[in-house]
């Protein structure tokens, strides 16, 4: 998800840079689900069958049934990575949020010359609306 996010910019981001971000990118995601988790008691979870697509990524399709009846449809996809399988997006109703954050985030990479170090300022400052 980092490096969707950063796009192009992560080829010339130091390792220490990249490190940053990720470790910012992943407190302000853990805040994020935490807090909406808190707002959200009573969900309903149904994880559908694994799938595993051509370039080698695994599939996760989950139904998220909220208190109000509403159904959010979220797939998880997962590559294989060096611990096993890492998160590469979440596409929730049909809807990237990789793709999402690398949008939000271009102007900002652009006015800082690519320097993904204000990005990372961002996530820790306000984890929920880090780019707006």
């Amino acid at each position: 998800i980092a490096k969707t996010i950063v796009g192009k910019y992560w080829s010339t981001a130091s390792s220490r840079q990249k490190t940053e971000f990720m470790d910012a990118l992943l407190s302000a995601t853990v805040t994020v689900i935490l807090e909406r988790l808190e707002e959200r008691r009573g969900l309903d979870l149904h994880f559908g069958k694994v799938r595993h697509s051509e370039n080698g990524d695994t599939l996760v399709p989950t139904k998220v049934t909220k208190q109000n009846g509403r159904v959010v449809n979220v797939l998880w996809r997962l590559h294989p990575c060096p611990p096993g399988l890492c998160v590469v997006d979440l596409i929730v109703d049909g809807a990237s949020m990789a793709f999402q954050r690398r949008d939000e985030a271009a102007a900002i990479l652009s006015a800082n010359g690519g320097a993904i170090g204000e990005l990372s300022l961002r996530l820790r400052a306000h984890p929920t609306h880090p780019f707006n």
